[in-house]
């Protein structure tokens, strides 16, 4: 979460001071207080998305969250996991898709597990999150953003992608995401 407020740090100052009053100061003390590699509750996760995109709306709050993501993934903690799934998948978005939940373990728990659904071919696929909390589902601003980070890993792999929240079921605790992707133009061969 400390990526979060840096991330949020290079928000312009009305932003900033918006999202700034809708955190509570125990919420930001939590945030301040927290181990660099120690595990938070997912309602601190939650607040603060939340707050980010009441304030910032569905594009921007988009782009938010693919640049967290793909700052994140230069970070001590994740670097060496993504230059390895990086490897792994020969560059090939379609072969990433079960690398995802790894990741997610590293990132986020007793919020659910990620696995791959199905890839359709080589250019789409599906993946859901199963046994998240009620309170991830309630609005689409949580599920929303999570699909916006999974758009950003695609850039990792010289591609671009798509990625939406094709279905939610609040009673099973699931959300499910579909995605596409294609090399980008210009796109240097690995």
């Amino acid at each position: 979460m400390q990526g979060f407020i840096s991330e949020t740090g290079r928000l312009p100052e009305a932003d900033r001071r918006a999202i700034a009053e809708v955190m509570t100061p125990a919420l930001l003390d939590t945030i301040a207080g927290a181990p660099l590699l120690g595990w938070l509750p997912f309602s601190v996760n939650l607040a603060c998305t939340r707050a980010l995109a009441m304030q910032l709306g569905p594009e921007r709050t988009h782009a938010y969250f693919r640049t967290l993501l793909l700052r994140t993934s230069e970070t001590p903690l994740l670097h060496g996991f993504v230059r390895s799934a990086l490897r792994a998948t020969f560059g090939n978005p379609a072969f990433s898709l079960p690398w995802l939940g790894k990741g997610w373990e590293l990132l986020f728990r007793d919020c659910g597990r990620m696995t791959e659904v199905k890839r359709t071919n080589q250019t789409d696929g599906m993946f859901e999150l199963h046994g998240l909390p009620a309170e991830a589902l309630i609005d689409r601003h949580w599920v929303d953003s999570v699909a916006s980070a999974v758009s950003g890993l695609a850039e990792l792999l010289d591609h671009e992608a798509t990625v939406f929240v094709s279905d939610v079921d609040l009673r099973s605790g699931t959300a499910i995401f579909s995605g596409t992707w294609r090399a980008r133009t210009g796109a240097r061969a690995r």
